[in-house]
């Protein structure tokens, strides 16, 4: 089957292919694992293009500064000159991180779970890698059409979405894998994520579905940020997923 890799809020695919200090990134790990890989700009992100006035309609787009960035993806304080102690994330790069930002509209949520509902019918079934707000989309997707995933790894979602005894009924038999990062202790925000997504996991667990929880620093790995694929050690973690997918 191949992999899919989608990308997280306010950024585009550029997520999978390159580090910011240059090295490759788990798109090109996943390639030369012999997998066919999709590497995807969700609507309206990047290679996607612009959009078009309709899809605006929502109002004006959000932008991510580099500022926020330290806070919301556990990298270091904000305005710190470096990460937190341990820290996994190249946080000397993180001007090359910022030029991966580009803006989003919030109100396109429901274009892009069908956007991605109709990628995986043209181009799967598959196993779906997604990250961040990618993730929250990723479960949605799932629960529309569960029979176009093989297998869903969730690498730190921002969140859990709702779904019912039946919803999670229909999405049992696909399993399901979350990786997890590091630095929770520093950000409510991502404590009140996580409790969401293991809700979700519940849910589904449930449901009598197959649910793997990777939390790393629990498996003796430290230092992982909200962006593990771009860490110092994402090709050890991508090793990992691609074991969990075996």
């Amino acid at each position: 089957y191949p992999v899919f890799l989608w990308h997280g809020g306010g950024m585009t695919g550029c997520t999978w292919e390159q580090t910011p200090d240059g090295r490759p990134g788990w798109h090109d790990y996943f390639m030369r694992a012999g997998y066919d890989t999709y590497v995807s700009d969700a609507v309206e992100r990047g290679r996607a293009s612009w959009p078009a006035p309709e899809l605006v309609a929502g109002g004006q787009a959000e932008h991510r500064s580099i500022e926020q960035a330290w806070d919301l993806f556990r990298i270091g304080e904000p305005g710190a000159a470096q990460g937190y102690p341990g820290q996994q994330f190249p946080a000397d790069c993180m001007p090359q991180l910022a030029r991966q930002f580009v803006g989003r509209w919030v109100s396109n949520r429901e274009r892009a779970i069908a956007a991605y509902a109709e990628l995986l019918g043209r181009a799967g079934p598959g196993v779906v890698i997604a990250h961040s707000e990618g993730g929250r989309l990723a479960q949605s997707v799932l629960q529309a059409v569960p029979d176009r995933i093989k297998a869903l790894v969730l690498v730190e979602p921002a969140g859990g979405v709702q779904a019912d005894a039946a919803a999670f009924a229909r999405m049992a038999a696909v399993p399901v894998c979350v990786l997890w990062g590091d630095y929770f202790d520093r950000s409510p925000l991502w404590r009140r994520y996580r409790e969401q997504t293991d809700a979700w996991l519940d849910g589904l667990a449930r449901a009598g579905g197959s649910v793997t929880r990777m939390d790393l620093p629990a498996l003796g790995i430290a230092g992982n940020s909200h962006l593990p694929m771009m860490d110092r050690n994402n090709a050890e973690l991508a090793a990992m997923l691609d074991a969990w997918i075996q």
